[in-house]
């Protein structure tokens, strides 16, 4: 085991709330996280993620319930005793002391010896590819080295936990794409639990082992980034995550394993049969990249539209479509030479097993 080698951790939350005077932040959180698994927290603005990872740090206390460390109750213990990394989204180095001074900190309030400290900054800076930077002052770095020096301090004593709270959202976009990789590389090398707190699904999508989406204070749903993208459990989750094309409508007829919907304008859509569902309103989603674009598709969902705006998007063109019922569908069109183009009449259709569905 090298200097900045833990040993990968379970954390358990059991029915944590937490209140701000009269407003409940957290509504009862239940969460188990795997040792050596990077789980992320997802959700908008307010929805309780920050919330939750403080928690978890014990920067604050919950009002209500337990939080497990490999199976200690740690719910009270303070922050400073949970042994865990913590990357800010600022940075917080120390504009005075160097490079190696700001990941030495945390091991010298741990009164580690002196050899051990060269050893173990070493190390750090290494792991985070900043070997030759340790006398210099955070000022003279760019802001992706800083973030560096900011992992590299949290990750120096071999916390049993990761917690990182939107660590990338300061960075230009190629920079954060960058440090993705190397931070989900990182926290493999050196086994640890990590739990990362963003609202940028690129992130989450790219970087976690399973996702938990926040809103209003719950966690709406937990898993893998497949099955969160592919099968969202509610109408919020599949108009937060990714691009979707919505319609809304009452069941018309159903029977076997379809049923079909019309919607306020006319439109008539066969969807997939829901759970036995024969009446009532009906959510009903498409992705773009499950929307084709053409002539003549044969498919059981066929509508005709105006192609009003295509664009180039690093692999695949970008399509805006327009329906007479006054419908705009956004459809990928994974093609190097489209044999459609702006300003053609075009159908617009889609497999009716593709569909998102959910009773209203």
């Amino acid at each position: 085991m090298n200097a900045t080698t833990s040993s990968a951790i379970s954390l358990t939350i059991e029915h944590v709330k937490h209140r701000f005077d009269d407003f409940w932040a957290l509504r009862g959180i239940d969460l188990d996280v795997q040792p050596g698994e990077f789980l992320t927290l997802l959700g908008p603005s307010g929805s309780g993620k920050t919330t939750l990872l403080r928690c978890i740090s014990g920067m604050l206390y919950p009002t209500e319930g337990r939080l497990l460390i490999g199976g200690q109750d740690m719910t009270r213990v303070p922050p400073q005793k949970r042994n865990m990394g913590f990357v800010f989204q600022n940075y917080a180095l120390f504009p005075h002391m160097t490079v190696f001074d700001n990941i030495a900190f945390p091991l010298k309030l741990r009164k580690i010896n002196k050899d051990d400290i060269k050893r173990r900054v070493a190390d750090a800076l290494s792991l985070v590819e900043l070997t030759g930077l340790d006398k210099r002052y955070p000022g003279q770095l760019s802001g992706g080295q800083q973030q560096r020096v900011s992992l590299a301090r949290a990750v120096v004593f071999r916390p049993s936990v990761l917690l990182m709270d939107e660590p990338l959202g300061s960075l230009d976009k190629r920079l954060r794409q960058q440090l993705q990789i190397e931070l989900r590389r990182l926290q493999r090398e050196i086994n640890v639990t990590a739990i990362y707190v963003t609202h940028d699904q690129e992130e989450a999508f790219s970087m976690s082992d399973r996702i938990a989406v926040m809103h209003q204070g719950e966690i709406a749903q937990l898993g893998s980034p497949p099955d969160i993208y592919r099968a969202p459990n509610t109408p919020f989750i599949a108009n937060f995550v990714g691009d979707l094309n919505r319609f809304e409508g009452e069941i018309t007829s159903a029977g076997g394993q379809t049923s079909v919907i019309r919607t306020a304008d006319g439109m008539e859509i066969k969807i997939p049969s829901l759970n036995g569902t024969t009446t009532g309103h009906i959510i009903c989603g498409i992705r773009p990249e499950r929307l084709r674009v053409g002539k003549d598709l044969g498919l059981e969902n066929s509508f005709p539209g105006i192609l009003r705006v295509m664009t180039f998007q690093f692999g695949y063109y970008r399509a805006q479509v327009d329906l007479p019922h006054g419908q705009r569908l956004l459809a990928e069109i994974h093609q190097d030479k489209p044999d459609v183009h702006e300003g053609d009449e075009v159908t617009v259709g889609w497999d009716t097993q593709d569909a998102l569905v959910f009773a209203s």
